[in-house]
């Protein structure tokens, strides 16, 4: 198992992530002799859903990353468009070049053109890409334009788009696999999409997912990440924005999860009128059968604050979270990616509200993968339904919702990389 030495120094899940890689690539390579070598091959890692050529069909785009020996490997966005013509089909994916072991992935329009834009996170190479579409050409991007947010191994993992100062032009935050994250505003003097050099915030543990939203109600987004230690267990690190200094940001509020925290969302899920966060834990380092997906909701007496979380078991090594009406009864369900391990496959877990207890989640229903690392909610056939996107292994894949069967969900079908 001598590739398992190639693992990066990371910490949480990432490291953990990273690890079970490299034992399966040596799995594959050894064959029980030990020397043969192994094909290479393409991982996905991150999956969003948008509509990249403004058609009004959803497609998918994938951060992923050629694996053909040691890191880095090279990273790239696959692009994958829905074809009109015959919904729930997909053309060939289209590849753009990113940095190195591409991990993250978010669409958002970044420089006010109408069309969907990308950034990618790019863990071994240490910065993020920027890839603009281009004018001309529909679901094409430009050449990347590469960020950097420090020295491997404090990578980007997870990032999230939003106007973090008020000056109507989408920011960019960035979790990496260090005590700190990175804030990349939009340059307001420059070309549209362009950004100034990162700033970051302290965390005081390693931070792996983040999301915004205004958490408490004053027109002004905030920054909600997820964090862990080696010593300590996981928690979601909350950073109300200074309602005096746009852009700035008042010391982190904790609030414990479960363990190893990999990915947060933001939504309300108790109809409250408070945003509400679900979370996905890898799971104890010793057992990662015991991943769970953790619901914070908001303390209605404490606006901003959190109460005390409720974690729901999930499948093994649980990475990412997508919240979505599932089933069309009107409350947000949830969507849990599960990595595996080397004796057990990945999964997709599928929790339904409770629609007895607002906030509730029925148990997990778990539908097969290979090595979820994302998901992703959308209606991806045009049928009204939504369906589930998958980041699995060396594809993309697609959960198309059953009809007539409220969140139920057909087995995968690949849709490539």
């Amino acid at each position: 198992m001598v590739l398992a030495s190639w693992a990066p120094s990371s910490k949480g899940c990432l490291a953990a992530i990273w690890a079970a890689l490299w034992m399966a690539i040596a799995l594959a390579g050894c064959g029980g002799g030990g020397g043969a070598s192994i094909p290479p091959f393409d991982l996905a890692f991150s999956i969003a859903v948008a509509d990249l050529n403004n058609d009004g069909s959803l497609d998918l785009a994938v951060a992923a990353a050629h694996v053909a020996g040691a890191p880095p490997h090279p990273g790239f966005c696959s692009v994958i468009l829905q074809q009109p013509s015959a919904p729930g089909t997909f053309a060939g994916p289209t590849h753009f070049a990113a940095g190195s072991d591409s991990i993250s992935i978010a669409a958002a329009d970044l420089n006010a053109d109408g069309k969907q834009d990308l950034v990618i996170g790019n863990n071994t190479s240490a910065n993020i890409s920027i890839l603009i579409q281009d004018p001309g050409n529909p679901g094409e991007f430009l050449p990347a334009v590469n960020l950097i947010t420090g020295a491997h191994p404090s990578g980007p993992a997870g990032i999230a788009i939003g106007d973090l100062n008020g000056d109507g032009l989408p920011d960019i935050a960035v979790a990496g696999a260090n005590d700190r994250l990175s804030i990349f505003f939009q340059d307001p003097s420059g070309p549209p999409g362009s950004f100034l050099p990162q700033s970051s915030l302290a965390l005081g543990q390693f931070s792996e997912a983040v999301a915004l939203g205004d958490i408490n109600g004053d027109g002004k987004l905030d920054i909600v990440a997820a964090t862990s230690s080696d010593t300590a267990p996981g928690r979601i690190s909350v950073l109300l924005q200074d309602p005096i200094n746009p852009g700035t940001f008042l010391p982190a509020t904790n609030f414990g999860a479960g363990a190893q925290p990999s990915s947060v969302k933001i939504a309300d899920l108790n109809d409250d009128g408070l945003p509400d966060l679900a979370v996905a834990n890898y799971g104890p380092p010793s057992d990662t059968t015991k991943a769970s997906v953790s619901v914070l909701l908001q303390d209605p007496a404490n606006e901003g604050s959190f109460l005390p979380a409720t974690n729901y078991r999930t499948g093994v090594a649980s990475t990412d979270v997508a919240i979505g009406d599932l089933n069309g009864d009107g409350k947000p369900d949830l969507a849990v990616a599960n990595d595996g391990s080397l004796s057990i496959p990945g999964s997709v877990s599928v929790l339904l509200q409770d629609p007895a207890t607002p906030g509730a989640f029925l148990p997990r229903v778990n539908y097969a993968g290979v090595m979820p690392f994302s998901v992703a909610i959308g209606d991806l056939n045009g049928d009204g339904l939504p369906d589930i996107a998958v980041a699995d292994g060396e594809n993309a894949t697609i959960m198309f919702q059953k009809p007539g069967a409220p969140g139920s969900f057909f087995s995968a079908a690949k849709v490539g990389l």
